[in-house]
């Protein structure tokens, strides 16, 4: 017992270096390392305190490393998604819902990119400040903005309509496209419109069963979603889903079979706000 309290208070009273922070004992005059002078016994010494910094501040420099690959990891995985749901909302015909609000399900991605984004240059702010890790920083500021640069070529109503024209093409052929068409020119007056069966109730017209059953019957039109609307202009037909809030989106069919599309000649799908 009394061995113990002896080393720890020998240990206690040890000189040590002031420039590696080594400890001698209390008769030694200078460090054996480096010859350089020692603190008195009992205090601590300036490469110490000099230590303790450096370790502190090399943590913050750490976590300012990680806060900054995180952030852009996270602009990149969201980005992703984003583009990932216009896709699959173009497939099922519909942009995917958000379950606990009635907007799409793309606006979760959008709220990480921008708070990522936010926080990504708050951080670069921060080491412009502490005049530290500014290079690693600025470097995933600048690769975030290259993982969205793509948004501004490809944009998302084109992702979206890539999947809708597979979706089309998986569900009708172009003969049964343009014979949808043909009807609706026979049994819609110009610049008419006909909703789809979900539609009838909110509308609440009595015309449009007899209209509907007609081209139901000699058509392929009962493949598709009942949620849309039909119009018959005077060189085309339009068929549109869709609402103010999402968007609208469809297909144009147009009546003498010519002009470019990418579903066949003469039909092309399209995307809008409205």
């Amino acid at each position: 017992m009394g061995a113990a309290v002896y080393d720890r208070l020998t240990c206690v009273a040890m000189k040590t270096c002031t420039y590696c922070g080594k400890e001698h004992p209390d008769e030694a005059k200078e460090c054996m390392v480096d010859h350089q002078p020692l603190s008195p016994a009992g205090s601590p010494s300036i490469s110490t305190n000099k230590s303790r910094l450096s370790a502190l501040f090399s943590a913050n420099l750490c976590g300012i490393s990680a806060t900054c690959k995180i952030l852009c990891g996270m602009i990149l995985v969201a980005t992703i998604v984003f583009f990932a749901l216009e896709y699959i909302g173009g497939r099922s015909g519909m942009p995917l819902p958000l379950f606990i609000a009635p907007l799409p399900a793309q606006i979760v991605p959008v709220l990480i990119i921008l708070f990522s984004s936010i926080m990504l240059v708050a951080t670069c702010l921060v080491t412009l400040v502490q005049r530290s890790n500014r290079r690693l920083a600025f470097s995933m500021l600048v690769l975030s903005g290259l993982f969205l640069a793509p948004g501004f070529v490809i944009t998302p109503a084109k992702v979206f309509q890539i999947g809708f024209r597979q979706r089309i093409r998986s569900i009708v052929s172009p003969a049964e496209l343009r014979e949808i068409a043909r009807v609706c020119a026979n049994v819609l007056p110009i610049d008419g419109r006909l909703p789809g069966t979900n539609l009838w109730s909110s509308l609440n017209e009595n015309e449009y069963p007899t209209t509907w059953n007609t081209l139901a019957n000699s058509t392929a039109v009962g493949k598709f979603d009942s949620w849309m609307m039909i119009f018959n202009h005077a060189d085309s037909v339009e068929i549109v889903w869709g609402s103010a809030l999402v968007g609208h989106w469809g297909l144009i069919i147009q009546k003498n079979g010519t002009g470019s599309g990418d579903i066949a000649p003469g039909i092309r799908t399209f995307k809008g706000p409205n």
